[in-house]
């Protein structure tokens, strides 16, 4: 995908993500700041952080300043068979990740795609998170992985919970000694320790990763991931939107809530993941409700690690002056462009970084 114009500001990116979402049939979701603390602590380990703020309400109740979205709308989501109901949002969360020592407000855009949904569903989410990283930076990657292969070659060694949480904490950390270790420890075969490594190590673009990907297939959970994973390929490619995804199996998520795809998507210039998603049937099931969930979301406070460059806004005219021209000169031509429409940006020099359409200068005869 080439580089378009992109968003500079998070501010312009809740914008213009918004309006990419509407486009395809997303509605706005708008929720409360708070919601009964009971309700968080049932779902607790689905949060990215057990650290939450209460409160007790008037009437009594323990409250709790929302820590999570997605929870939220899966708990107020209506569809019908055979149909899906699909939101987006801007939010704000609180929380303290785990380790912290200070709570934080965390502004946050993304959607979340939840009832009885079929591979299309699945390819919509992923390519509204490639267009969505193509939005802030042409210069991004989406890691992707598929927790059903992960599963289908862990679970049949029928390892015991802590060592099956520890050979996944391994995969996650790409640290092939310790799996190694691990394996031999709990008498893993030599070709299933040979699959795990392959699967440890694998990283690449499908095309790259494609025979190594095969390779990894001895089951019939196996069998259904790589299929899914290629079809997905496939549907993406045809649209050019695949050259930036990287298959990468060390991504993991609790799998007691999210199974099949998940992924996370970085952009240059920002020292972490600016979005989060994947696949989370299994935290519907703990709800009591029978469907299907895939969704991601994008934390726009990180924008601000971008260089300054890439986030100030474009006006349409930059118009810079010499000192010696009377401020009610430039007050009267800027206010003309504005008059017609045009934002403009007014500055005393013009060094050439601020992002403009037009740039026109008043110099000391102008009056």
């Amino acid at each position: 995908m080439s580089k378009t114009e992109t968003y500079r500001t998070a501010g312009e990116a809740e914008r213009g993500l918004g309006e990419l979402y509407r486009r395809y049939g997303y509605r706005h979701y708008k929720m409360s700041k708070f919601e009964e603390y009971d309700f968080y602590a049932r779902n607790k380990n689905f949060l990215v952080s057990s650290n939450i703020i209460t409160f007790t309400n008037p009437d009594g109740r323990l409250m709790a300043l929302k820590p999570d979205v997605t929870l939220s709308i899966v708990k107020n989501a209506r569809w019908k068979p055979g149909d899906a109901e699909k939101v987006y949002y801007t939010e704000k969360v609180y929380r303290a990740e785990n380790g912290a020592h200070e709570y934080r407000e965390i502004s946050q855009t993304g959607l979340e795609c939840v009832g009885d949904l079929g591979a299309y569903d699945a390819a919509e989410v992923v390519l509204l998170a490639l267009k969505s990283l193509a939005g802030i930076s042409g210069d991004y990657v989406l890691n992707l992985s598929h927790l059903g292969l992960v599963s289908a070659l862990t679970a049949p060694l029928g390892l015991q919970e802590a060592e099956q949480t520890a050979l996944l904490a391994a995969i996650g950390e790409k640290n092939v000694p310790a799996l190694r270790a691990l394996c031999e420890k709990n008498g893993v075969s030599a070709q299933n320790t040979e699959r795990l490594t392959a699967l440890t190590s694998l990283y690449g673009t499908f095309p790259e990763t494609k025979e190594a990907l095969l390779r990894l297939n001895c089951n019939e959970g196996t069998d259904r991931a790589v299929k899914e994973l290629t079809a997905l390929y496939e549907m993406l490619d045809s649209e050019h939107l695949a050259e930036k995804i990287r298959l990468d199996f060390s991504l993991m998520n609790d799998m007691r809530y999210y199974n099949g795809l998940i992924f996370r998507g970085y952009i240059n210039g920002i020292p972490q993941g600016i979005l989060s998603g994947g696949s989370y049937d299994r935290l519907l099931t703990e709800m009591g409700k029978s469907a299907n969930a895939i969704g991601f979301a994008i934390y726009l406070d990180l924008l601000e690690h971008l260089p300054r460059s890439e986030k100030r806004e474009k006006t349409d005219i930059l118009l810079s002056y010499d000192t010696q021209v009377p401020a009610a000169t430039v007050l009267r031509e800027a206010e003309r462009y504005r008059r017609e429409g045009l934002s403009v940006r007014v500055q005393k020099t013009d060094d050439g970084t601020t992002p403009a359409q037009k740039r026109v200068h008043l110099g000391e005869r102008t009056d």
